[in-house]
């Protein structure tokens, strides 16, 4: 991403519904890997960018992230002073770290980007990077037809299915744990928007366009919009549909 998207990024990214629904949906799935109350686990945030998800990770264990923006850590350090941040590409997991480091490794929004050559090969980076027993959590943008021009300011390349994000992890030597789509109430007005950009029409000059803040009313109404859907996905296991996917892979242990 340019500079501007993440200075977007991280004006909103602590209070905007979405980063909060999304911070939630994380800590219900963290809380289902957690091997125990007092277990401190070695996470890996791949592409941390300006930090969103720092504070969520802090409370399962130890957390390094990896960040191939310069810009965009140096606005996660001066959020999280005492954040441990390594400057790096997603492409050189295995050249960045030794083998079977950490429990758990994270991408958020990674995979997706023009920047990673194979994001099979790179989830295989992180399977070798994992102890046995240890997790990945993926959280990426769903459906190629809801590509529009946030996407392309944001240098995205690709958007999944869920079948695609389970045909990846498993490639990479994962096993499945859990996988779901969210964000199902962003999915007409972001099909909307993506058919009328087609069109010619309502483009987008910058990420803050379609991810800026709304007024505290509207963003308190989809903060508990996102809350009924993750209600819906503890009940039933995930949901069927939405702009977004959120998974969580095992490595086995080894007999």
């Amino acid at each position: 991403m340019d500079n501007q998207a993440y200075d977007d990024l991280a004006r909103v990214e602590d209070t905007h519904w979405y980063h909060t629904g999304r911070r939630k949906l994380v800590e219900y799935y963290m809380d289902s890997i957690r091997r125990g109350p007092c277990h401190q686990a070695g996470i890996l945030d791949v592409g941390c960018g300006t930090g969103g998800m720092l504070e969520t990770l802090r409370k399962y264990g130890a957390v390094t992230g990896l960040e191939i923006s310069a810009h965009a850590a140096g606005i996660c350090l001066r959020k999280h002073p005492s954040a441990r941040i390594r400057i790096g590409s997603a492409n050189d997991l295995d050249k960045t770290f030794a083998g079977e480091q950490f429990d758990i490794v994270t991408f958020f929004n990674v995979l997706y980007h023009e920047w990673i050559l194979d994001d099979t090969r790179v989830l295989k980076e992180a399977f070798s990077l994992v102890r046995p027993g240890g997790f990945v959590v993926i959280n990426e943008p769903a459906y190629k037809f809801l590509y529009r021009d946030n996407d392309r300011i944001c240098m995205g390349k690709r958007r999944y299915t869920v079948p695609e994000i389970r045909d990846i992890m498993k490639a990479a030597g994962f096993n499945v744990a859990r996988i779901t789509y969210f964000n199902s109430i962003s999915f007409l007005p972001l099909l909307l928007s993506s058919m009328l950009q087609r069109a010619g029409l309502f483009r987008s000059k910058k990420a803050s366009d379609e991810l800026g803040a709304p007024p505290p009313v509207v963003n308190g109404l989809l903060k508990f919009a996102m809350s009924c859907e993750l209600a819906a996905i503890k009940i039933f296991g995930g949901f069927p549909f939405g702009v977004s996917i959120l998974a969580v892979g095992r490595k086995d242990i080894r007999p």
